[in-house]
């Protein structure tokens, strides 16, 4: 008899647990190249990113709301990148600092949870100036 005591209020604990969880986030930072140009991004890894095509920098995960990261934070002090223009390299010491980095919500979950991306769409004129 006490054992059907004790399940309702495990189960309802079990319940109150994961209702009162933070909401989690998939935030990625994504490059698309829409220039005439290959580029090289360098973080850990060299990511290279051809024309006309497009590549994720990295994906992490957190607690919070999409709009908890929707000041693009980076997970590097740094990312430099190198455009390969006809002959010669030009280099940008940091693509952080580069205009154009856009929030966007993909998916939105009713716990304000979801899935974002910081976007940088490359031009030609932004990689030629």
């Amino acid at each position: 008899m006490k054992k059907s005591k004790i399940f309702p209020v495990f189960a309802l604990s079990v319940v109150a647990l994961f209702a009162s969880c933070d909401p989690a986030v998939e935030y990625n930072h994504v490059i698309q190249n829409n220039s005439n140009f290959e580029v090289k991004v360098l973080t850990n890894d060299t990511i290279v990113i051809g024309k006309n095509t497009s590549k994720t920098l990295y994906t992490c995960g957190g607690l919070g709301g999409v709009y908890d990261y929707e000041n693009c934070c980076f997970q590097y002090d740094s990312i430099p990148m190198l455009v390969y223009i006809a002959d010669s390299i030009k280099v940008i010491p940091n693509i952080q600092n580069l205009n154009g980095w856009n929030f966007h919500i993909i998916k939105e979950y009713k716990n304000r949870g979801g899935i974002c991306e910081c976007r940088l769409i490359l031009t030609n004129e932004m990689l030629t100036e």
